[in-house]
């Protein structure tokens, strides 16, 4: 299985330990965007919808597509009171683009999970003349050295090997 299917396996704690995305920062792309309130937002693997809910809350139709069941029913949970929300499981690469005319596309902490080959093509090829494409996620400050420690007793108990620390 592919490394980028694996967060469906785990969508609940995904849910409950990943962020949500501050509203300035929704804003800043907002704004940068320059989007309008009918302005249409393409989301690429919207997991299970931290970020579409900064963007929801403001109104934009927003198709967020992601390729996990289970990530896309703990979304449902999260948007269900968001009718401005449509959540498709695909993945970018297997979306049809036959929807252009995104004014935005949003990728949080999932564009490099898209083929390198297509990714950037495939946006262009979807959003309007003038569009943005907006690319963000959380950057790790870095765990303390005494928990990196542990975690990694913890990690090589039960992968075997050690390479780049989470996130690095």
């Amino acid at each position: 299985m592919e490394q980028r299917f694996t967060f469906n396996q785990v969508a609940s704690v995904y849910r409950a330990a990943r962020p949500e995305y501050p509203d300035a920062l929704v804003e800043d792309v907002v704004t940068y965007a320059d989007l309008k309130t009918k302005d249409r937002i393409l989301e690429v693997g919207c997991g299970t919808g931290q970020a579409t809910v900064g963007f929801a809350k403001r109104g934009f139709p927003i198709l967020a597509i992601d390729p996990g069941p289970e990530m896309l029913r703990a979304a449902r949970e999260g948007l269900a009171d968001f009718e401005n929300v449509e959540l498709l499981e695909t993945t970018f690469e297997g979306w049809p683009a036959d929807q252009a005319g995104f004014r935005l596309i949003i990728a949080a902490q999932s564009w490099h999970w898209v083929s390198p080959e297509m990714r950037f093509s495939k946006a262009a090829e979807v959003l309007q003349r003038g569009g943005s494409l907006a690319v963000f996620g959380h950057v790790p400050v870095g765990i303390p050295a005494p928990l990196l420690e542990r975690f990694k007793e913890i990690y090589l108990r039960q992968i075997g090997k050690w390479g780049s620390p989470p996130e690095a």
